[in-house]
């Protein structure tokens, strides 16, 4: 949920927390807020600034308070995705020549991913993606083949964000969910 940097951590929601004991050392002087950091583990550093200050430093595990309230039409709000990606996976099983091994790997990858998106509560961001798509489709607006780790989700191979085909190249999804 969270990226290391050389000095600080820049967390999925943009905040950013630099944890060295003089980053801490200079706000407990300055009594400053620091109301809005959060920090990935209770080090040593932290719990030291923790009996001095008068806010206290907490864990972020994860950020519930990112909006999912895009204007997107209805139609994508309750769209049905596992219906919706599996008539993606059957027109990609029709366009290619798939043996019987390859399309259950396909199917019991979708079925993982489908989890993954669920269970890191990601299933509107994925609606919207859709929604995204399919606008960009319409309007004939050309976008990348693929970039990142994004290229290791088959999810997003078969709405078609990206042209890269990770069970094909048995791109590791947790690269993905890192």
């Amino acid at each position: 949920m969270f990226t290391e940097l050389k000095d600080r951590i820049l967390w999925f929601d943009g905040d950013i927390t630099a944890l060295d004991a003089n980053y801490l050392y200079n706000k407990l002087l300055d009594n400053e807020d620091i109301s809005q950091i959060h920090v990935p583990a209770i080090t040593p550093e932290i719990k030291m600034y923790n009996r001095h200050a008068q806010t206290a430093l907490t864990v972020k595990e994860t950020n519930n308070s990112l909006p999912t309230d895009w204007n997107i039409l209805e139609k994508y709000k309750i769209l049905p995705l596992k219906t919706y990606v599996l008539l993606q996976l059957e027109r990609e099983v029709s366009n290619n020549n798939f043996t019987d091994k390859e399309i259950e790997a396909r199917i019991n990858r979708l079925n993982i991913e489908l989890d993954l998106w669920a269970k890191h509560k990601m299933l509107d961001l994925l609606r919207t993606l859709i929604y995204i798509v399919d606008v960009f489709t319409e309007n004939k607006i050309v976008w990348g083949t693929g970039r990142g780790s994004s290229c290791a989700c088959y999810l997003l191979y078969l709405i078609k964000l990206h042209d890269v085909d990770s069970v094909l190249y048995n791109l590791d999804i947790k690269e993905f969910f890192r």
